[in-house]
């Protein structure tokens, strides 16, 4: 009852509206998954530790990017991030690559890099809406783990 009543809020809403929703579940999603128990995580380019409440979801292809359609939303691509690789570095992208190199592998920064423009023009509302729908209860369960 309650999902049917958000799904019907979310088909409301211009797509750039629910892009930006469905980015900031998914990136507090990445937050929370590479968290420790206290709530610790690791920025996916310098290392430095700070709580998740404190990062960014950085995106090592950049949100930003041309089309971007391909891998916006896949796990592999999102990692915390300090504000200052994030922001004040620009994503600090050549350092974010070599810790994905030694985290991932090449095979799968390769497959990030050849695959962020995909052919895919404009964004399905209702996989925007089950994506956001789902990482919002995902996001319910790990901040479980924090009280």
């Amino acid at each position: 009852m309650i999902e049917e009543k958000v799904r019907q809020k979310l088909l409301l809403m211009k797509q750039n509206e629910l892009v930006k929703k469905t980015d900031t579940e998914f990136q507090m999603m990445r937050r929370l998954q590479e968290a420790d128990k206290n709530g610790i995580s690791e920025c996916g380019s310098c290392g430095r530790k700070y709580h998740f409440k404190e990062m960014d979801g950085g995106h090592y292809i950049a949100k930003s990017s041309k089309g971007n359609f391909g891998v916006r939303h896949y796990n592999n691509n999102c990692w915390p991030q300090c504000k200052r690789c994030n922001w004040h570095l620009s994503g600090n992208v050549a350092a974010f690559r070599e810790r994905l190199l030694l985290k991932l592998g090449k095979t799968e920064v390769e497959w990030m890099e050849s695959n962020k423009d995909l052919p895919v023009k404009v964004w399905l509302r209702g996989k925007l809406i089950d994506s956001y729908i789902e990482c919002k209860k995902i996001n319910k369960e790990l901040k479980k783990r924090f009280k």
